[in-house]
């Protein structure tokens, strides 16, 4: 899958993550190209671009939200997800397109919700979106190919294949 990278400049928030310290990837961090495919009469079709959860982070982020409320956690992850979509193609009913933030990630339908957050996670694959070209289409089945035969979540499969993509040799 294509990655985008750009520089990283996010401090250390009350969240707890800390991005600048990661061992192959330092000050950078990565976006992926994601696409939910339409589910009638749950809801429609979503191409996003997102920071996908490294290991490290997802590992951290489930012991800090695990003995919280369930409220708490669906607020949290709507305030991650705030943080960590780039865009998104969901639009206000005049056309124009609906602002990424966390109270506007909490309005979106749960099914779509849910989905998407499962895919920035790292645990569960995108669809493939009919808009990618061949390669991109290619990249993204072979990593859910991998996932499954090893097993491991997909987040996990792309962060690696990221790493390999940043180190010369």
């Amino acid at each position: 899958m294509a990655t985008n990278v750009a520089t990283h400049r996010q401090s250390n928030d009350s969240e707890g993550f800390d991005m600048a310290n990661l061992d192959y990837t330092p000050n950078e961090i990565y976006t992926q190209d994601g696409f939910i495919a339409a589910s009638p009469g749950l809801h429609g079709e979503l191409q996003f671009t997102y920071r996908p959860f490294l290991m490290e982070d997802r590992a951290r982020y489930m012991v800090q939200v695990e003995k919280l409320p369930l409220a708490q956690q669906y607020g949290k992850a709507a305030a991650e997800l705030g943080k960590r979509l780039a865009s998104w193609s969901l639009e206000n009913p005049d056309g124009t397109p609906l602002k990424i933030t966390t109270d506007n990630v909490r309005r979106v339908k749960p099914a779509l919700l849910d989905r998407l957050w499962l895919i920035v996670l790292g645990i569960e694959a995108s669809d493939i979106d009919p808009q990618w070209d061949t390669e991109q289409t290619e990249e993204h089945v072979e990593a859910i190919e991998e996932a499954a035969a090893a097993p491991a979540p997909i987040g996990d499969v792309l962060e690696e294949k990221a790493a390999k993509n940043s180190n010369p040799g």
